[in-house]
């Protein structure tokens, strides 16, 4: 008797399992959440760079987030500037005006930072201006990836990353 009761509750338990596991990956919020992970990607002067026609990587880096890439176009020994990919996506520059409410919120966090932390950013960004564009990218640069929202299972996350270099912001 006890082992038929047994077999019934486990063929309950079996039967209800699958509706369980659903209602809880249903009830999983999309991730909205500041993250302030940088990583240095070194990029070299493109103006020294002898390539063939076609597009190349001069610049990688793995972040959990998937591999950071710098990428140019050469055309008739023409580099062009860099395009970044996340991931293998194209990171798109943005205005920061244009990033939601949530990621300015993140960035509004991300300014409020010890002084000594601020004073650091302030001579990056001082450093950044000084440098003559031609030759902004002839060294590492800092991208930070400041937010993340959506998610993996639905396939629409969504990153913005700040580049120290030329004090962009970038989302996919």
């Amino acid at each position: 008797m006890r082992s038929q009761n047994q077999a019934v509750q486990r063929r309950e338990v079996l039967r209800v399992l699958p509706l369980l596991v659903l209602v809880m990956a249903l009830a999983v919020p999309a991730v909205a959440d500041c993250v302030n992970q940088g990583f240095n990607l070194d990029i070299p002067d493109t103006n020294t760079l002898k390539l063939p026609d076609g597009s190349h990587v001069i610049a990688a880096v793995g972040t959990p987030f998937g591999k950071l890439e710098a990428r140019v176009t050469v055309r008739s020994k023409v580099v062009s500037e860099p395009q970044f990919y996340l991931g293998g996506k194209l990171l798109k520059p943005v205005q920061e005006s244009q990033l939601s409410v949530a990621a300015r919120r993140c960035l509004q966090k991300r300014a409020e930072l010890s002084p000594a932390s601020q004073l650091a950013n302030a001579l990056r960004s001082i450093a950044g201006a000084i440098v003559p564009t031609v030759h902004a990218w002839a060294k590492g640069c800092v991208f930070t990836v400041v937010f993340v929202a959506g998610t993996a299972a639905e396939g629409n996350l969504t990153y913005v990353v700040h580049s120290s270099c030329n004090g962009r912001y970038y989302v996919i």
